[in-house]
C-alpha cells in the first residue's frame, strides 16, 4: 500500500515542477516586457529590473502555485486514467476516499505555503516593490523635464518648464485631473523637495496661482500663493498601495479595501485545497478520452474561479457586498459543485 501511495502521489508530483516553472516562466517574460518598457522610458531604474520582477512573481505566488497543483493533479491522475491503472486501482478495492487523501497529502502542504506567502511576504513584497518605484521617481522627479519641453507620467499628470536647467525650474505649468476635478497650477519656480506619503515626491511651488476646475462647473477655484508644495500621485492608486502593503494585522477589517484585501489573502489557501480536489472529478473521464481535453477543461475552469473571485473582490472593495458572504460565495459555490461532481463520478456505476 505504501508502495502504491507513493506511486499515485509521484505521478501528481512529477508534472508538478514543470508546469509551475512554466507557469512562472510566462509571467517573468510578461513582467519583464513591462518593466523594460518602464525602464526605457525612464520610469524605472534600469538596475531595479530584475528585483522587481522577482518580487512581482513572489506577489503572484499564491496564485501559480495553485493553479500548478490543480493542473499537475489533473495531468498526473489523468494519465493514470488513460492507462486503466485507476480503474485497476479501484477494482482492487481502493476507495474514492484513499484517493481523495493522495491529494490532500499535497495539497494541505501546498495550502500552509499559499497562505505563508499571502498572508506573511506578500505585503512586505509589495513594500518593497513600492520603494524601489518611489526611488525611481525620487531619482528622477523633476530632473526628468527639459526646457520648453511637455513631461506626463502615468498618473497623466502634465508639467511643463520653460527654464528647466539646474534644481529649480523657472516659470512651471503643471496640470492634473483627478477625474472630479482638473488641478492648474502656474509658478515662477518650482523645486522637488522631501518625500510625501508613501515616499511620493513633493513639489515645492512659488509665486503663483493654483486653479481648482470642477467638471460640473460650478465650485471652480482660484488661489494666489507664495509658496504651494503637493504630493504627487496620492490618489485612489496610492491607497490602494497603502493596503496592499500593510500587514494583515493591521488592515481594517471596517474599512472595505482594507477588508477586500484580508478577505483575498485568507482565500489563497482555501483555493489551493479547493483546486487540487476540484482536479479529480475532471482527471476522471473515458480511457478513450483525448489527451488534452481534461486539460482544457481544468483550465476554463480555474480562468472561471479566478475570474469570479476578482470579480467577488472588487465588489467587496466597492462596499456592494458585506463582509458576508464578501468573496467567500466564489469558493462555496464551487466546493458544492465539486461535491455534486464527487458524489456523481463516485457513486457505484457512475
Amino acid at each position: 500500500m505504501k508502495r502504491l501511495q507513493r506511486y499515485v502521489i509521484g505521478a501528481i508530483a512529477r508534472p508538478f515542477m514543470l508546469i509551475a516553472g512554466l507557469l512562472i516562466g510566462v509571467f517573468a517574460s510578461y513582467s519583464a516586457a513591462r518593466y523594460l518598457e518602464q525602464a526605457a522610458a525612464g520610469d524605472l531604474l534600469p538596475g531595479t529590473v530584475l528585483a522587481v520582477i522577482g518580487l512581482r512573481i513572489l506577489v503572484h505566488l499564491d496564485v501559480l502555485l495553485p493553479l500548478a497543483l490543480f493542473l499537475s493533479v489533473v495531468a498526473g491522475l489523468g494519465h493514470l486514467q488513460r492507462d486503466s491503472e485507476l480503474i485497476a486501482m479501484e477494482a482492487a478495492g481502493l476507495s474514492p476516499g484513499w484517493m481523495i487523501r493522495q491529494v490532500l497529502y499535497i495539497a494541505v502542504p501546498m495550502a500552509l505555503l499559499v497562505a505563508v506567502l499571502s498572508i506573511v511576504l506578500r505585503p512586505l513584497a509589495f513594500e518593497a516593490i513600492y520603494d524601489i518605484e518611489a526611488a525611481a521617481e525620487a531619482e528622477y522627479g523633476l530632473s526628468r523635464i527639459s526646457s520648453g519641453h511637455f513631461y506626463t507620467d502615468e498618473q497623466r499628470t502634465v508639467i511643463f518648464a520653460e527654464d528647466a536647467e539646474g534644481e529649480e525650474k523657472q516659470r512651471v505649468l503643471m496640470q492634473s485631473d483627478d477625474g472630479l476635478r482638473s488641478r492648474v497650477v502656474y509658478a515662477r519656480e518650482a523645486v522637488q523637495r522631501e518625500t510625501g506619503p508613501m515616499g511620493r515626491p513633493q513639489l515645492e511651488f512659488r509665486d503663483g496661482y493654483s486653479y481648482l476646475l470642477d467638471r460640473a462647473g460650478g465650485n471652480d477655484a482660484v488661489l494666489r500663493f507664495q509658496t504651494l508644495r503637493l504630493d504627487m500621485q496620492e490618489r485612489e492608486e496610492t491607497r490602494r498601495r497603502r493596503r496592499k502593503a500593510t500587514a494583515t494585522e493591521h488592515l481594517d477589517a471596517t474599512d472595505a479595501g482594507d477588508l477586500a484585501e484580508f478577505q483575498w489573502r485568507l482565500s489563497t489557501p482555501v483555493s489551493t485545497l479547493l483546486l487540487g480536489l476540484l482536479a479529480l472529478p475532471i482527471s476522471r473521464g473515458s480511457p478513450r478520452q483525448g489527451r488534452y481535453q481534461a486539460m482544457l477543461l481544468a483550465l476554463l475552469a480555474a480562468a472561471l474561479y479566478y475570474n469570479l473571485l476578482g470579480v467577488a473582490e472588487a465588489w467587496v472593495d466597492d462596499g456592494l457586498v458585506p463582509a458576508l458572504p464578501g468573496l467567500w460565495w466564489v469558493p462555496a459555490l464551487f466546493v458544492a459543485g465539486l461535491g455534486w461532481a464527487i458524489a456523481r463520478q463516485f457513486r457505484p456505476g457512475g
